[in-house]
């Protein structure tokens, strides 16, 4: 993909971390855009599909390091 403008469609989060830009739709409504880092530091929608996705694993998906996550 690299040169060329993508839209990807995931459920899966790793399949669009490193993307330059992602759009968060909920309800048909776009709820945030940005890349994952400043998504995962804005700490809401993004970030809490993200930590529900990944609970008990490092930020790149490793194993081992624990997590609390609460769904809202």
């Amino acid at each position: 993909m690299s040169g060329r403008t993508s839209f990807v469609i995931a459920h899966r989060l790793s399949t669009i971390r490193d993307s330059h830009n992602i759009m968060v739709v909920n309800g048909g409504e776009i709820e945030e855009f940005g890349p994952h880092d400043e998504l995962m530091a804005r700490k809401g929608f993004y970030y809490n599909l993200y930590m529900s996705q990944f609970k008990g694993k490092g930020p790149a998906g490793e194993a081992g390091i624990e997590m609390d996550f609460v769904a809202t």
